[in-house]
């Protein structure tokens, strides 16, 4: 969501549909707690609140804004299912009943908003010391197996580790390595123009002193 609303003028969004957000931490801890206190049995769990697909992703612009994940707002419109047409029909209402859950767990539940924020601070937390740990490795590889998101790089990081990925490897795409460090692909071009330039003026050097030479290398005495 924060690399569409990077990339586009507007975003329309589903408000039909009502479920729940949930963070993957929030689930570990409870399937966790489950297991030290040696519950079984089926239980339903999700963090607290509910939400609609546009909600969620209006809270996503809001939290990406105020922690530097996006640089402008842009319209994110409401719009009804049946503009987004799916082989499988999508429940209008999702939400869980978590009671039972929440108390033989003993968990006190956590609405989604403010798991929302948590997570995207503690991706931008982090973005410095991954940045830091490229060195030595693929950089294209260590930023999509950490699956840094858009925007959580500065300009001069993404424009570095894309350089780098690059240099390693000539024959990735644009898209491949703007997918890996958040970035379209027109900003990816930018990055590593002068690089392509200097890689062509090179193949076209050694194909004219190829054909200059008729394909022999001279060897020693000649």
């Amino acid at each position: 969501m924060l690399r569409l609303m990077a990339e586009k003028e507007s975003l329309n969004v589903i408000d039909e549909q009502i479920g729940t957000p949930t963070w993957a931490y929030g689930l570990a801890r409870a399937i966790w707690t489950g297991v030290q206190k040696n519950i079984s049995g089926t239980f339903h769990w999700t963090d607290a609140g509910v939400a609609s697909w546009y909600d969620f992703a209006v809270a996503i612009q809001e939290e990406g804004i105020e922690l530097g994940l996006l640089d402008t707002a842009i319209p994110v419109l409401p719009v009804r299912t049946d503009r987004f047409p799916t082989p499988a029909k999508r429940p209008m209402y999702s939400v869980l009943d978590k009671t039972a859950t929440w108390e033989a767990l003993g968990i006190v539940p956590i609405h989604w908003r403010k798991q929302l924020r948590a997570y995207k601070a503690t991706g931008k937390d982090k973005v410095k010391a991954i940045v830091q740990k490229l060195n030595g490795m693929d950089p294209l590889l260590y930023a999509a197996k950490k699956a840094i998101g858009p925007k959580q790089l500065t300009e001069e990081e993404a424009r570095d580790t894309a350089r780098r990925a690059y240099i390693r490897n000539s024959s990735l795409s644009s898209r491949d390595i703007g997918k890996a460090i958040g970035r379209a692909r027109r900003t990816v071009d930018i990055y590593v123009a002068d690089l392509r330039a200097a890689t062509s003026q090179d193949k076209n050097f050694k194909k004219a002193w190829l054909d200059r030479t008729d394909g022999l290398v001279p060897g020693p005495g000649r």
